[in-house]
């Protein structure tokens, strides 16, 4: 626990001046290493790593889309950019399945581009809502406080009150009451943030309770994300996807419901022209 406790406070050392200078080219660049980071062992487990005609092609992808997201002027710009990337890396892996005569199984291709693409759009989520959307300079903490607190809640809430398992299949440790207590937690907490917004002058169009109803949205996608991430590692049969965090695993085992959450959180915005929803 104490070695937990110790890479969560320096992690928090890291992270906070990254959100304090998202206006500067430090958050992009920092998400591109987070993604390039999480790409790597997310090949690693597939065991795709050592194959450089399979994975160098996927990381190139992974370590440029959060960088380009600041170079475009809007969304629907990204998207198209984004969409020929993928098409033109779907198209080479399309190639290297047919000329590698048996040699890549297409198992291990699918898998590898299915888990490249879902990585990197997660990440470029979080630059895409911080700088695509109206007050999104600060809207885009809601994926973190949505991620975190529902991991953190539904770990306390699981020790001090779990007694039925979730998934025991896929995640032994994890049990409905502290699923219950995370997501409530998650909503209450960004009832909170939307309180804080507000006390700093900034308008909140959403009443408390539609703030409420987004934060058990972002808990049960967070808790859907970690749970697939799990089902990853006990179908390749390791525990952790590195070490990069002592205590904690590596880049992907700290950001697994991050990403669900921030594809999420984005998607509302995205339709929000359609729904008329904001998350503030």
């Amino acid at each position: 626990m104490l070695t937990r406790v110790i890479t969560s406070l320096v992690a928090l050392c890291v992270l906070i001046p990254v959100l304090f200078l998202s206006e500067t080219w430090v958050l992009p660049i920092a998400v591109a290493i987070a993604c390039l980071i999480a790409n790597c062992e997310s090949l690693k487990c597939i065991g795709s790593i050592s194959k450089p005609i399979l994975s160098v092609g996927l990381l190139a992808v992974s370590a440029a889309a959060p960088i380009i997201v600041r170079l475009t002027e809007n969304i629907a710009q990204y998207c198209i950019i984004l969409a020929c990337i993928i098409l033109a890396e779907v198209l080479y892996l399309l190639a290297v399945l047919v000329f590698s005569k048996g040699k890549l199984k297409i198992e291990e291709i699918s898998i590898s581009a299915f888990m490249s693409f879902y990585i990197t759009v997660g990440f470029s989520a979080i630059v895409i809502l911080h700088d695509f959307f109206e007050s999104g300079h600060y809207t885009y903490l809601l994926i973190f406080v949505g991620a975190w607190i529902t991991d953190v809640f539904a770990y306390f809430c699981g020790r001090l009150f779990g007694k039925h398992k979730l998934i025991p299949e896929v995640s032994p440790k994890k049990t409905v009451e502290g699923s219950i207590g995370g997501t409530l937690f998650a909503g209450g907490s960004f009832v909170l943030f939307g309180y804080i917004v507000e006390s700093l002058g900034y308008p909140i169009e959403n009443g408390y309770v539609q703030l409420f109803v987004f934060g058990i949205v972002a808990a049960l996608v967070a808790q859907i994300g970690d749970l697939c991430m799990s089902a990853l590692k006990r179908h390749y049969g390791i525990k952790d996807f590195g070490k990069i965090f002592p205590g904690h695993g590596g880049m992907l085992d700290r950001f697994d419901s991050i990403l669900a959450v921030s594809i999420a959180l984005c998607a509302i915005c995205m339709f929000a022209n359609i729904t008329h929803i904001t998350l503030l």
